[in-house]
């Protein structure tokens, strides 16, 4: 069973295609599908304030364009102290603004929050959604990252002393988009949707 999983991002594909092989489904990333003949892959703007319509409008998109199933995600860190920002603009607000609003060196309550969803290529959805609270905190001097925000990096799921890129890159802990993958394949009745069998 073939699944697209709407992201160029060897690390978020990473995160979940292990979980994916327990379901039987071999979970492919945008770039291994272009090169199948479909083109380049299109941009999808998330543009949305909210993580289910960016989530729904990309899986929608790449599974129109792909012409195989398609699960899609969007994700953000809530820094609490902040009214829940940056939310589901963390791709877009700038980690210097994130680090900027806090104290060096102190620890803020937060939640990374993901919204899943899945579409098959006749725009049937299902949508769900994971968090993992815990604390963020930014060491005095912490420079901005060359390429991805690597909000992980500094923050320590409850109950865990390690931050949670330590802790998914041994495989000990699920991350939210982890987790919520296994939540969507869980209530997915795969079949009934006419998933596209590789």
């Amino acid at each position: 069973m073939r699944l697209v999983f709407a992201s160029t991002s060897s690390a978020k594909l990473a995160e979940v295609v292990g979980i994916a092989r327990r379901f039987g489904i071999d979970l492919q990333g945008l770039d291994s599908i272009s090169t199948l003949g479909r083109g380049p892959v299109p941009l999808i703007v998330e543009g949305s304030p909210s993580y289910y319509d960016n989530a729904r409008e990309k899986a929608l998109a790449y599974a129109q364009w792909s012409g195989l199933s398609c699960i899609a995600d969007d994700a953000g860190l809530e820094v609490h102290s902040l009214g829940s920002l940056p939310g589901v603009y963390t791709a877009r607000f700038g980690f210097c603004r994130v680090r900027d609003a806090l104290l060096s060196g102190v620890s803020y309550e937060a939640t990374f929050r993901c919204c899943m969803c899945f579409s098959d290529v006749n725009r049937r959805t299902v949508a769900v959604e994971s968090a993992v609270s815990g604390l963020v905190a930014f060491p005095p001097g912490v420079a901005p990252p060359t390429s991805s925000v690597p909000y992980s990096s500094y923050f320590t799921p409850q109950g865990e002393t390690e931050t949670l890129a330590a802790l998914v890159s041994r495989g000990s802990f699920q991350s939210h988009r982890a987790l919520a993958f296994r939540k969507l394949a869980n209530v997915l009745d795969l079949t009934a949707l006419e998933v596209d069998q590789g």
